[in-house]
């Protein structure tokens, strides 16, 4: 019985690149013909195509990783050390790929428990204020303030006149609720957050203006770095699952939005109308519940000025058990928040 013969592979372009790249390492030649032939390449056809290569004058390397003597110590001797055994340069590539992505996870989460403890700058932060204030004339009582993170709740911010006003301009103009999605960058609807909404450009009425220049004095930090008003209505039921107000830094997404004015560090919250029961604003980490009442304003801070952010603040907002809630939101940020831009 004769055997059949197996027809040796054809040595493509891709081999050809890798065999140069190998061959600029100084991998030896016997090695890679070995390799080679493992792979039922024929050994004479190998062969040759390496004295081809070695006759013409060297091109630039196409490989993805740096050459070995641009890499770090123990890099460069995993690199020469698999090279010499004749792994696949794609194979050490996803090899390093899985390695360095794990290594990144586990920097980012040592990030954020940094964040979380010391790595926040409280010092930084504006000085908290006790008892009473006065705004516009008014008294205006502090009834509740944390030092860290930094949480102030402020009574009878917005009068129940200015309180009724606001829901009455908002209504006709109330569409689902959307986040910035950390995929995207887009703003979508999603269902972490049932709630409807609206917004109100900076200065987009006299109420407006008058509310904004009223908030900036509250948080000491001026009307232009703020964004527009969001005027939000959950109802019975709806609510905003624990979530972030700051743009992640871990998120490549994060860049675009803050183009503009930076990242966010603070947030404002008006309480429109009293809930009954449910509808609180909640940290879950601090086990705190701030109960809705109307004309109050919760405010939280959450980028130092090195850029530093607590995780603390985590927060979410429960579902109203009988009912609906109305809140106002404003974010302030770093820089100017500039509207029209191209």
């Amino acid at each position: 019985m004769v055997s059949a013969t197996k027809t040796p592979k054809v040595i493509n372009e891709n081999w050809r690149r890798w065999l140069r790249d190998n061959l600029a390492r100084n991998v030896p030649s016997s090695t890679l013909i070995g390799v080679m032939v493992e792979r039922e390449f024929d050994a004479d056809a190998v062969n040759a195509c390496i004295e081809d290569i070695r006759s013409r004058p060297p091109e630039p390397s196409n490989a993805i990783f740096p050459e070995p003597d641009h890499l770090a110590g123990d890099w460069q001797a995993w690199v020469v050390r698999n090279i010499q055994k004749g792994v696949l340069e794609q194979t050490l590539i996803d090899a390093a790929s899985r390695e360095i992505k794990a290594a990144w996870a586990q920097r980012i989460k040592g990030l954020h428990l940094k964040s979380e403890s010391q790595g926040y700058n409280y010092a930084t932060a504006p000085t908290p204020r006790t008892g009473t204030i006065s705004l516009e004339g008014r008294s205006i009582p502090i009834l509740l303030e944390m030092a860290e993170p930094r949480i102030t709740v402020y009574g009878n911010v917005l009068t129940k006149e200015e309180c009724e006003s606001l829901i009455a301009l908002s209504q006709p103009k109330m569409l689902p609720s959307q986040t910035h999605d950390p995929a995207t960058a887009k703003l979508v609807v999603k269902d972490f957050r049932s709630s409807q909404g609206t917004y109100f450009d900076r200065g987009d009425n006299d109420l407006i203006k008058h509310i904004e220049r009223r908030l900036a004095d509250l948080a000491q930090w001026p009307v232009e770095n703020g964004e527009g008003m969001q005027v939000l209505q959950y109802r019975q039921g709806g609510e905003y699952r624990p979530h972030f107000d700051f743009f992640p830094p871990e998120s490549p997404t994060s860049r675009l939005p803050m183009k503009n004015g930076g990242q966010r560090v603070a947030t404002l919250i008006v309480y429109l109308n009293t809930v009954e029961d449910g509808g609180e604003t909640y940290f879950p980490q601090l086990k705190l519940k701030i109960k809705p009442i109307q004309g109050n304003v919760l405010y939280f801070s959450y980028t130092d000025a090195e850029s530093g952010l607590d995780r603390q603040t985590l927060h979410g907002g429960a579902p109203p058990v009988n009912g609906e809630k109305w809140i106002m939101t404003k974010w302030l940020r770093q820089k100017e928040f500039k509207y029209n831009l191209a």
